[in-house]
């Protein structure tokens, strides 16, 4: 019996076991998703599948797995459907699905067919899945105290490495009580033997203290590299669920300013900063061990003590300071670099480059000065707290001796007592460092805070269709709209009525709001006063996300991204086949030039490549994007916009013949798609200035740019 595979309209041609066992196993499961939720779930390159990508595309698709070793004879039939991947690299990877007495029927991973396997004692690993209901847990819900809610899923392995530093404490207690022994008692008695005893012991302690080191090292690390990877990702995720008037008003420098704050975090819980910390409270145990030997001694490494958190309490604030100064000295100058590297090929077209240099050259200036203050006074606090710290060893040695000549303290208690003294002062200097970082770390933590507290566009679990079948009606009434309080109002009081079917061809100068509109409609602006309204209902209670899949759009600035022609189409329509491609591709007078490429619609774009391309190929590629899916409502932006005459001709035949089927908006004031309109809006700084019928408002309009 052959497997039930993908549609190939998604995309997706199965290469590996992990790839092929996917579609069984969500049939298993009882998952009824669209063919949309899937191709979003499915990782960037799907065909060769591995474990880890299997298990993202499952927790995309709201199921949690929990894996334990098994053989398949052990199986509790209850427990099935599940995975099983065995553990000889030559068997295929199973998804087992009812059990018999004898046999049980799996899907074969590697053949692509179902199949009766008997219950052999084949060993393996299971992996169970359930679906998560709890969709307060969504990583895309507001969160207050977000970070510290990252960190408390790692709680355990925080509390075994602070186990284990408290171990490495009083392990840290053998090396003096070697030493203190083998002077006073093994080099007085001269036995070869004893000593050869201490060796042995004193080399399984320190055996051990290397093997804790390591564990400890191992739990930080992996903690370290699962929050790099979990805070870069749900900040990344934040920001692309903000809703567009959070993103639009921020500089492209500023965004990647923002996506960069975590960095901070990330050095901070990857440096040995973090081991010191963890090593400060056990300093009292080594305290103690140094009371015990002689508590006169131990008042010197008290008095260091003392003196270090006097120097942080002075130098602290000035390091803050200097460190401030320097890291917004330095973000002005990353987000400048941004800015110049976008706009290049303008700099160039205007002969601006010396303009840009002088910029360059303050902003670099202002940052190099302030990073050079930043950096003497940290290396100011490294040499008071070294200084601190060696004095404190010298008067400790010196103090330690005196004892030791009043017959006090014997001299294999004298260096067991050094040895501590130094293993209390090691950690205080990296602990003085790490304040000097606590307030960039502090500020990071307060930014990653507050942008998870912010109100997402939408959440993942939402339906990924709408309620109904959208027929493309369409109105406005009395819209008005500032993008921001200082702003003029980009639309004041506008509206119209659009019936399914209409085609409504807006005119007016630059800057009169004519893309606004396009924005409103879908969803990415709303508006503070008035209604938008499709199908009888406020565009508010839509899904935004759900109503840009929705509707077709193609924006005024052609957009591409890295990667081949078919994933560009695909971004608007994912589960597209090659058939509907083609077809957008021809509609937009595309499909003979990407033929003529070697690779076709595999070929590549975006980075250097995407500067050989003719701005008329980007503009067609953008119109093929909105045509590929069949959308009741279809918004084009200066659709005309770097298409020569022919190329125009052939976008208003196919507009005249989706015309009737769709509401079509065209953004244009370009006489051969004038005929398309049936009614005709002109806007004039942010007002309506003529609204009605073709025949009515164009001659007025087109009298009115003769003139």
């Amino acid at each position: 019996m052959n497997a039930p595979r993908p549609s190939a309209s998604s995309g997706f041609q199965p290469a590996s076991d992990f790839a092929f066992c996917l579609i069984p196993m969500l049939d298993a499961l009882g998952w009824r998703g669209a063919h949309q939720q899937l191709s979003e779930a499915l990782p960037y390159q799907p065909d060769a599948m591995g474990y880890a990508d299997f298990m993202n595309v499952m927790a995309n698709l709201k199921f949690e797995g929990r894996s334990e070793k098994t053989r398949l004879s052990d199986l509790d039939p209850r427990l099935l459907p599940c995975l099983f991947i065995p553990e000889h690299p030559d068997r295929h990877t199973l998804v087992l699905l009812k059990s018999g007495s004898r046999e049980l029927l799996v899907f074969d991973g590697g053949t692509g067919v179902f199949a009766q396997v008997e219950r052999s004692p084949m060993p393996g690993e299971a992996v169970f899945f359930r679906a998560i209901r709890k969709e307060r847990n969504s990583p895309l819900n507001q969160q207050e105290h977000w970070f510290r809610q990252v960190l408390n899923r790692f709680r355990h392995l925080l509390i075994l490495a602070f186990l284990v530093s408290f171990i490495l404490s009083l392990l840290a207690m053998v090396a003096p009580a070697f030493v203190m022994t083998i002077y006073d008692q093994v080099l007085s008695a001269r036995s070869e033997s004893t000593l050869l005893g201490f060796v042995a012991g004193a080399l399984g302690f320190f055996a051990l203290d290397g093997a804790f080191r390591f564990l400890r090292s191992w739990l930080l690390g992996f903690v370290s590299v699962r929050m790099s990877h979990i805070v870069g990702t749900e900040i990344l995720r934040r920001i692309l669920f903000l809703p567009p008037a959070f993103t639009e008003s921020a500089s492209l420098g500023a965004q990647v300013s923002r996506i960069r704050d975590f960095e901070t975090i990330r050095d901070f819980i990857a440096g040995q900063a973090i081991i010191s910390l963890f090593d400060l409270p056990f300093i009292l145990t080594l305290y103690l061990g140094l009371l015990l030997i002689s508590p006169a001694l131990a008042f010197a490494p008290l008095g260091g003590v003392l003196l270090l958190a006097l120097a942080g309490l002075t130098l602290l604030p000035v390091v803050q300071r200097h460190n401030a100064d320097a890291s917004e000295a330095v973000s002005k100058r990353k987000q400048f670099l941004v800015e110049l590297l976008t706009n290049m090929r303008a700099i160039h077209y205007t002969g601006s480059s010396r303009h840009w240099l002088k910029r360059y050259e303050e902003l670099s200036s202002e940052a190099s000065t302030a990073t050079f203050r930043a950096g003497f006074t940290s290396s100011l606090v490294g040499v008071v707290s070294q200084t601190v710290v060696t004095l404190t060893g010298v008067f400790t040695m010196t103090l330690g001796v005196l004892i030791v000549m009043d017959g006090a303290l014997s001299v294999g208690g004298l260096m067991a007592a050094m040895m501590l003294v130094w293993r209390i002062l090691a950690p205080m200097r990296p602990a003085f460092d790490v304040l000097t970082q606590l307030g960039k770390v502090q500020k990071s933590l307060r930014q990653v805070d507050r942008l998870m507290n912010l109100r997402m566009e939408r959440a993942m679990e939402a339906s990924l269709t709408l309620s109904h079948a959208m027929r493309g009606t369409i109105s406005l009434s009395q819209v008005s709209l500032r993008y921001s309080a200082e702003a003029y109002p980009a639309l004041l009081g506008v509206g119209f009525d659009l019936a399914h079917g209409e085609t409504l061809l807006i005119v007016g100068h630059d800057g009169a709001g004519k893309s606004t509109i396009l924005k409103l409609l879908l969803g990415m602006y709303q508006p503070q006063a008035g209604r938008v309204v499709i199908d009888h209902q406020n565009v508010r209670q839509f899904d935004p996300v759900l109503l840009r899949r929705t509707l077709g759009y193609s924006p005024q600035n052609h957009i591409l991204f890295y990667g081949t022609i078919a994933q560009n189409l695909r971004f608007s329509h994912p589960s597209a086949s090659m058939e509907e491609m083609e077809r957008a591709a021809r509609q937009a007078d595309l499909l003979e030039e990407i033929e003529q490429f070697p690779e076709q619609f595999e070929t590549r774009i975006g980075d250097h490549n995407i500067t050989r391309l003719s701005a008329s190929f980007k503009r067609r590629l953008s119109l093929a994007r909105a045509f590929l899916r069949r959308t009741p409502v279809l918004l084009l932006d200066e659709p005309d916009r770097g298409l020569n005459t022919t190329e125009l001709e052939h976008l208003r035949q196919i507009l005249e013949g989706i015309k009737g089927e769709s509401t079509l908006i065209l953004v244009s004031g370009h006489p051969l798609l004038a005929p398309l309109a049936d009614k005709i809006l002109w806007l004039e700084n942010g007002r309506v200035r003529a609204f009605g019928p073709k025949d009515r408002v164009w001659p007025d309009y087109t009298q009115f740019m003769n003139h």
